[in-house]
């Protein structure tokens, strides 16, 4: 029944918001630099997940990892990309990444593909806050 009493400021969801990049990638993006979006300035990164949808076959670049540059591994390092599954990367509560400036992310694999696979796709999901 209601009360006809102003709700708590806890449930004012118009201003404090979760913020997101993500990217589908697939095993031809791999062998170049792909970028999955721009974290701005004053963002604190919470978590950054892997989910691969389609194994990746390559012999040797079936882990990602996810940073601030290619190849770099701030938010994600050696992600298992060679099997279905949704991966957490490293941001921890003792990890959590504040930003000073505009940070671009990147995806890429931990070692250089070999070339012998062909197939693999996934999505990387980066959730931020504003300060």
């Amino acid at each position: 029944m209601p009360t006809n009493t102003q709700g708590t400021v806890a449930r004012n969801h118009g201003v404090q918001l979760v913020h997101y990049i993500s990217k589908d990638f697939g095993f031809a993006d791999l062998l170049g630099e792909t970028i999955v979006g721009v974290i701005p300035a004053g963002a604190r990164i919470l978590r950054c997940t892997l989910a691969v949808t389609e194994a990746f076959d390559d012999t040797n670049g079936d882990d990602i990892d996810i940073g601030f540059s290619d190849g770099a591994a701030e938010l994600g390092s050696a992600m298992d990309a060679n099997s279905t599954a949704v991966d957490a990367g490293d941001v921890a509560a003792g990890d959590i990444v504040d930003t000073a400036v505009d940070r671009t992310v990147y995806v890429a694999a931990t070692t250089t593909p070999s070339g012998d696979g062909a197939t693999g796709t996934g999505t990387v999901v980066v959730e931020y806050t504003i300060d």
